[in-house]
């Protein structure tokens, strides 16, 4: 009997040490895994970058403008190794309330919001927030300037060379089946667009450099611009001349259009007809330069018969006044040059800080 109780000691005394160390297995178990057994904490992403996009929230805006470029939506799709800095709603909007920025992102060239996207792609790299410290490449370096990297702060925001210098990453490390993405509280510029922009904004030179419906011209004035005679101004830092007073009568990508297809050739083709000379001595004919906001020339006060000096010295433009009114001269005024007669204005008044713009329906082919 006594034999048979040492046994029964025995035997609850290793039941009991069974028993917590069977314990201690289940809550180390449980301290590795919080969410549980079975459960991966670091799961793989089943998600493209793209995707990410489309379903997180807040970056609705930014999908819509990507939408627009499907070269941009295929590279973020299916490419492997890109990484994405992803702007939230609020960037955009405030992008859009900058001072002196078209108010409607459609207005302005799609041209530049494609490179402005492209800047935001990193491409090759999958690079998680805890590896962000160096210089990084984008889709859009050496397209217009090989400074157009994304910098790392020492205190993890982000640095672009434009006017905003600590950029933050709202959200770190989305991660996706091709990439990674972060998203980030502001629509970051390349230096070489920032250098570019923030002189023109709210200028007739922001209208014309930036406008959807002025691509062409903007193209025209750049072959002005190529090759600038010593001691005169740029046609472009003419028309961003906060200082300045000026009427300037811009044709539209139509008129360009137009004028090229009569010709059978491109649109590139035509302007690159005319040197830079040529150029610059047509776009100074389109340009009225005042005294002062009072001289302004609008729909109202324009009167038949009325002379207009132009910047360029040898051509004075006449106006008709007529009180018909087809589609294709809404506002029954025509602008007659050496050259070029009864050229429609087709838009009322576009102001600017330093002047009037008057879209017109021909462009005023005068070669000196």
């Amino acid at each position: 009997m006594k034999t048979m109780n040492i046994l029964l000691e025995k035997f609850s005394k290793f039941s009991l040490l069974l028993l917590l160390v069977s314990g201690l297995i289940v809550l180390g178990s449980c301290g590795d895994d919080d969410d549980g057994p079975g459960v991966d904490p670091d799961p793989d992403p089943t998600e493209t970058i793209w995707e990410i996009v489309q379903n997180t929230a807040g970056l609705d805006s930014l999908e819509k403008y990507l939408n627009v470029y499907p070269d941009l939506v295929g590279a973020l799709s299916t490419t492997p190794n890109k990484t994405l800095f992803a702007p939230n709603n609020a960037a955009f909007v405030s992008l859009l309330n900058t001072p002196g920025f078209p108010s409607n992102i459609a207005s302005i060239n799609p041209d530049i919001i494609k490179f402005v996207l492209s800047y935001h792609v990193v491409p090759g790299q999958t690079i998680l927030g805890e590896d962000l410290d160096a210089d990084m490449t984008t889709l859009a370096t050496g397209v217009q300037s090989a400074g157009d990297v994304i910098k790392v702060n020492a205190n993890g925001t982000l640095l672009t060379g434009s006017t905003n210098l600590e950029i933050e990453i709202v959200t770190p490390d989305l991660k996706a089946t091709n990439g990674v993405v972060h998203v980030i509280g502001t629509v970051m510029i390349p230096q070489s667009t920032g250098a570019s922009l923030t002189p023109i904004l709210g200028t007739i030179a922001g209208t014309v450099m930036l406008g959807a419906d002025f691509s062409h011209l903007a193209d025209f004035v750049r072959r002005a611009d190529s090759d600038v005679p010593d001691g005169m101004n740029p046609i472009v830092n003419i028309l961003a001349n906060k200082e300045g007073f000026y009427n300037v009568f811009a044709p539209p990508n139509p008129v360009f259009e137009g004028a090229a297809g009569a010709q059978e050739i491109t649109v590139t083709q035509l302007i690159e007809s005319f040197t830079p000379a040529q150029a610059r001595a047509i776009l100074l004919a389109h340009v009225v330069v005042h005294e002062s906001a009072g001289d302004f020339i609008t729909i109202a006060n324009m009167e038949q018969g009325q002379q207009i000096q132009t910047a360029n010295a040898n051509v004075v433009l006449s106006v008709t006044v007529t009180d018909a009114n087809p589609p294709q001269n809404p506002v029954g005024r025509l602008i007659s040059a050496p050259g070029t007669t009864n050229a429609p204005i087709v838009s009322g008044e576009i102001e600017h800080l330093n002047g009037i713009a008057h879209a017109i329906g021909k462009i005023l082919t005068v070669i000196p």
